[in-house]
């Protein structure tokens, strides 16, 4: 799962294999005895990989990432519905490329100031973290205005850059503290709780300028890899466990389920280079004949929020930008077909060209990931109905990857993690990581097979690459980009998938959790006996 994740990274958070919805409960079962004596008289228990390091810019595992969040806290996060929570800062504000932050008045867990400079010196270690460097790249510099003001200059203007604040804040050069023994230890953070001694649990941050916590001390069990982690939530010895349900596969655990809403775009994606999909009617009728809603519940069981359009629904900057219809709309798919000359159907209830052959295109899947290979069959049902045959190419994930770059596809199903700025540049823009088979422009008419769909009739206005960099040109709203997307249909949004948090039942206060922090409100935990 390590390597998986980090390859994904490396693609630029593209190719893998949203607050707190309505939870479910659990069955529920005994704890196994044999983990019952690393509680040390916790009352909540976590689980680490000791292997691993806490500095946030360097652990590698996903249980250390996660408590990382609390140890260290970043300028801003962001809640259910991507709007910025500020935290260290007091305020950010952006005015062309740049943007200036002014910070709180807090310690560092050793009592330290927390300063201007503290907040460059963690900038720079971002920039060139694994973890975090993609999305500051379009950071250029940063100065110090005074201890509680900075600016940063950005190489293009973006309207919500400030939702890509949310890395971690480190005291200047704590990061090379080591032992007497000449082992690196953990940075100092200005955190909810910090590292006891011996590093295996989670002490509260008595000095915490966002007020103090219920849980004093929160134990760790050392869980190095996913069998252990999953023996260990599964055995009823967490309280309460975090996954991004990339593998649709969730651990079981005693308890609670709830839903966290994620920034990963599932789509449908078009070679518009084919002679049949560069034709936006057809694209038109691909997208009205897809029940979004179906796909959200029978592919991924409800961890998933039917698309409206390119952007996160439950983000609030584009409401009412968005129009795209959850369910299918069987009617309006074949008004699309007709209009283009697909009145003809074969005695399979397929539609036929002028030359009497089908509309027949393959559809490209992960095999590797289930969830995937569902949505996809599901595709092919929901398309027949119309009238266009989609047969199914599964194939393992390094050969889905090559016909991808190679442009070996007709259409391909796809998950895209967005940063938080909500950019879509990767998409359409020319040269982004995922913009495979998506034409910077319209398709010049030119003459066609006798198999192929007739000449678009109506020229599109804007395209989608055109608005996303007029957008950071100034040129282009919001609503501009939503639009453009809708009418040329360069993809086809599906769903934005969920993660999973889980916690015990004895957790008394209901976890607020978003994608920046799934421990938002853990200052209000308490747990009954």
């Amino acid at each position: 799962m390590k390597a998986l994740r980090f390859l994904s990274l490396m693609l630029a958070f593209c190719l893998l294999l949203g607050g707190c919805g309505g939870g479910d409960q659990q069955g529920e079962t005994e704890p196994d005895a044999s983990v019952s004596d690393q509680s040390g008289g916790y009352n909540m228990q976590l689980i680490f990989d000791q292997t691993d390091s806490f500095n946030p810019f360097l652990a590698e595992s996903k249980q250390n990432r996660e408590l990382c969040l609390l140890l260290f806290d970043p300028l801003i996060t962001l809640d259910q519905n991507f709007s910025p929570v500020y935290k260290i800062a007091e305020s950010a504000t952006l005015g062309g490329k740049t943007c200036t932050i002014k910070l709180k008045t807090i310690n560092f867990s050793d009592g330290s100031a927390l300063t201007s400079a503290d907040v460059l010196y963690s900038l720079g270690l971002a920039k060139e973290s694994e973890n975090y460097k993609l999305k500051l790249s379009n950071v250029a510099a940063g100065s110090a205005v005074d201890s509680k003001t900075l600016v940063i200059t950005l190489e293009k203007a973006d309207p919500y850059f400030i939702n890509l604040l949310d890395f971690p804040i480190i005291k200047s050069g704590s990061d090379t503290l080591k032992s007497i023994d000449n082992i690196p230890l953990p940075p100092i953070g200005c955190g909810r709780y910090t590292l006891n001694e011996t590093q295996n649990g989670l002490v509260a941050n008595e000095g915490y300028y966002g007020g103090a916590m219920n849980i004093k001390k929160i134990g760790l069990i050392n869980a190095p890899d996913a069998e252990s982690a999953e023996h260990y939530i599964s055995a009823g010895a967490v309280s309460v466990c975090y996954d991004d349900y990339s593998d649709s596969s969730v651990p079981r655990m005693s308890g609670i389920k709830k839903t966290v809403p994620l920034n990963n775009l599932v789509y449908l994606g078009i070679n518009m280079k084919n002679t049949f999909l560069r034709d936006k009617y057809l694209r038109y009728a691909i997208s009205s004949a897809i029940n979004r809603e179906a796909i959200t519940e029978d592919g991924y069981y409800g961890n998933a929020t039917p698309a409206k359009g390119p952007f996160n629904p439950l983000w609030k900057e584009a409401e009412g930008f968005q129009t795209l219809q959850i369910q299918n709309n069987n009617k309006i798919a074949i008004e699309n077909l007709e209009k283009i000359g697909y009145n003809s159907i074969d005695n399979e209830g397929y539609r036929l060209t002028s030359s009497g052959k089908r509309i027949s295109l393959s559809l490209l899947v992960n095999s590797d990931n289930s969830a995937r290979v569902a949505v996809g069959n599901a595709i092919v049902k929901q398309l027949a109905a119309v009238g266009i045959e989609v047969k199914l190419k599964a194939v393992p994930y390094a050969e889905y990857l090559s016909l991808l770059k190679s442009g070996s596809f007709e259409l391909y199903l796809a998950e895209v993690r967005l940063l938080n700025n909500m950019d879509l540049s990767q998409l359409v823009v020319s040269g982004g990581s995922m913009n495979f088979g998506v034409s910077s422009k319209e398709p010049v008419s030119d003459d066609l097979s006798d198999n192929a769909a007739p000449a678009d009739p109506d020229g599109i206005n804007l395209t989608a690459a055109s608005a996303v960099s007029g957008f950071y040109a100034g040129k282009y709203t919001l609503g501009d980009v939503a639009a453009a997307f809708i009418s040329e249909m360069p993809i086809v949004p599906l769903c934005y998938r969920s993660g999973v948090i889980m916690f015990t039942h004895k957790l008394s206060a209901e976890p607020i959790c978003s994608e920046s922090d799934i421990f938002s409100n853990i200052s209000d935990y308490s747990f009954n006996n």
